[in-house]
């Protein structure tokens, strides 16, 4: 399936693919294992994540986000784990540093950098579908909405119109919005 000339991508439904991925990347590049660590964990888009600094993150409770540029800030909360993981991936770097920098100077890490370490993992690791950068915050709202069932929260988080395009977003089939729709509309 294609959408605005990108190829559509999926989130990673099963949490024993997330693992071998995160095993996987661990093993290659650390740097490459906190990306889709961060990415996983927080929903951002992959340009958002590119342009936080070390001073952004570093001993943070949450962030906010003015998301895509949209004027839409959104507060992203850290867990304990993703503190731990920023506090180690910090350590010893500069504060105004890029949290992803190239290798060729001060700009981020290139997306198609990411895209392809991201495949390669997930091809390693037996994750089948269409995978990409963006698979990062489907696979944040596809597990959000699994621990919560609420698609109207999941709506907020992402700041769709519909609860029903929340889900469509994050791979849910047809026939579950029709039914969540139909509850929904029940109770007017």
């Amino acid at each position: 399936m294609k959408r605005a000339g990108r190829q559509f991508v999926e989130p990673i439904r099963e949490k024993e693919k997330i693992n071998l991925m995160k095993q996987y990347l661990a093993e290659q590049s650390y740097r490459n294992y906190f990306i889709f660590v961060f990415g996983i964990n927080t929903g951002l888009y992959l340009t958002d994540i590119l342009a936080l600094r070390v001073r952004d993150v570093r001993n943070k409770d949450y962030i906010k986000v003015d998301e895509n540029g949209s004027g839409r800030i959104r507060t992203i909360v850290f867990s304990n784990g993703l503190k731990k993981e920023i506090s180690k991936y910090t350590d010893y770097k500069n504060e105004e540093q890029l949290l992803f920098p190239s290798r060729k100077g001060n700009k981020p890490i290139g997306r198609q950098t990411i895209w392809r370490f991201i495949n390669d993992a997930a091809k390693a690791s037996g994750v089948i579908g269409n995978i990409g950068a963006h698979t990062m915050r489907k696979t944040y709202g596809f597990h959000l909405y699994e621990r919560t069932q609420d698609a109207v929260s999941l709506q907020m988080e992402f700041g769709h119109k519909y609860p029903s395009d929340s889900l469509r977003y994050i791979g849910i089939e047809e026939k579950t919005i029709i039914k969540m729709t139909r509850k929904l509309t029940a109770q007017i």
